[in-house]
């Protein structure tokens, strides 16, 4: 783990750091409208570390989805916070109902195209909010609530616990990876 942890600061430190400050500084000088290319960059640079380093321990946090989906009778219903590029899709089970909290639409077009190759997963609603306030979304809706990398990106972790307390069903499970 420490290897990892090593990769990733020297990845942050020297790779990521300096390509986002150049974007900024292009911006400021420049007055260029870069965001979409720095949604790009960020974007792919996430879904890279994503696949590198949390492999493992996603398909441990997901592996018991399916065991839960056979044992009910209906379809599962997933709430996915900060779906960002929808890397996980893939860990999703077989007749999934599927909702999703991101407030930041630029990601819209990218899940939803990756979302394309996995025809077993049902789109149910998508919600422009922040995590910590998300009143659109109903209480003891959600079966399970998938949140990965997000509780370390906000400003109040304490309020999205809460939220999220409030939107899984009485008998639930909670998804997270930090």
């Amino acid at each position: 783990m420490a290897r990892v942890d090593a990769e990733v600061s020297f990845l942050l430190a020297y790779i990521i750091l300096p390509i986002l400050s150049l974007f900024l500084v292009s911006r400021y000088l420049f007055e260029l409208n870069l965001k979409k290319l720095e949604s790009l960059v960020l974007r792919r640079t996430c879904a890279w570390l994503s696949r590198r380093y949390l492999e493992k321990e996603k398909q441990l946090l997901f592996k018991h989805l399916g065991d839960i989906k056979q044992t009910s009778r209906r379809a599962l219903s997933i709430l996915e916070i900060g779906i960002g590029s929808g890397e996980n899709f893939q860990y999703y089970p077989r007749g999934v109902h599927f909702s999703c909290v991101e407030p930041n639409h630029h990601y819209d077009s990218v899940w939803k195209k990756k979302l394309e190759k996995f025809r077993h997963i049902r789109l149910d609603e998508c919600f422009h909010l922040g995590a910590e306030d998300m009143p659109d979304v109903k209480s003891n809706m959600y079966d399970v609530v998938v949140c990965t990398l997000v509780l370390c990106s906000v400003m109040d972790p304490a309020a999205v616990l809460r939220e999220i307390h409030r939107v899984l069903k009485p008998v639930s499970i909670f998804c997270f990876c930090h």
